[in-house]
């Protein structure tokens, strides 16, 4: 099991959240204190990017599958920042409608790997038209290089093909593509039958098909103890960031 001072499971077998900080997720709670309109954190789980934000007294929605982790969320936020905090249940992407042009950024870590191609484009594309020009959309997610999934060579051959989610893993499939000493190390069966992973190239293009224009695209790590790090790394390349803005 991961010590929990490095990730708190989720409660719907939709991973951890993760206690670290990424560049992008640094980089979204920067730019929200000049944020004009509302921010999102997309798939908050405990709110470790939304607390940050509350306490620069800026509007953030948190929004989650689980409605006990925005109840956790929300008992865990000061008295006195909770007029700042919305909170939102449901499935991203098809479950949440806001105002075209509303929202300064969008904080979407470690979601979009949960996801089936044609759910990744509708959120793609709600997340365009909810943005301000000049909004900014934040992104972490899972790439094939993950040292305990074995799937680079079946992506590169999908990809090959022409597929447009070469990333996409199915249900029949996902056993062969994991590590079975995974099971013995993730914290409470923390990934679902379905697994999506993505690199720079193919998830900039999605952005980018959708009009996005991509900032920021870079591999990197999620680091854990070092018994662990190897095994849940992916040689400097295991997660992608990727920071897109909507034209102005």
């Amino acid at each position: 099991m991961v010590d929990d001072e490095w990730v708190r499971s989720s409660l719907n077998k939709k991973g951890v959240m993760v206690k670290q900080f990424s560049n992008v997720s640094q980089a979204f709670i920067r730019d929200a204190a000049s944020a004009t309109h509302d921010l999102i954190d997309m798939g908050c789980a405990y709110g470790i990017a939304t607390l940050p934000i509350l306490e620069m007294k800026k509007h953030i929605i948190a929004c989650d599958l689980e409605q006990q982790h925005l109840d956790i969320l929300q008992a865990e936020t000061p008295k006195a920042l909770l007029p700042f905090l919305s909170l939102k249940q449901g499935c991203f992407p098809y479950d949440y409608d806001f105002k075209s042009h509303s929202i300064s950024g969008i904080h979407c870590s470690y979601i979009f790997h949960f996801l089936k191609g044609g759910e990744v484009i509708e959120g793609i594309k709600k997340s365009y038209d909810w943005l301000i020009p000049g909004g900014k959309l934040y992104i972490n997610t899972a790439t094939p290089y993950l040292n305990w999934l074995n799937f680079i060579d079946e992506f590169k051959r999908k990809e090959a093909l022409g597929e447009r989610f070469p990333g996409e893993i199915d249900i029949q499939n996902m056993g062969q593509f994991i590590h079975q000493e995974k099971n013995d190390l993730m914290p409470g069966d923390a990934l679902p039958d379905f697994f999506h992973v993505f690199t720079i190239k193919s998830f900039s293009s999605l952005l980018e098909g959708i009009g996005f224009v991509v900032e920021d695209s870079h591999y990197f790590d999620i680091h854990f103890p070092d018994e662990l790090d190897h095994f849940f790394g992916g040689n400097g390349r295991g997660i992608l960031g990727i920071i897109a803005s909507k034209p102005r």
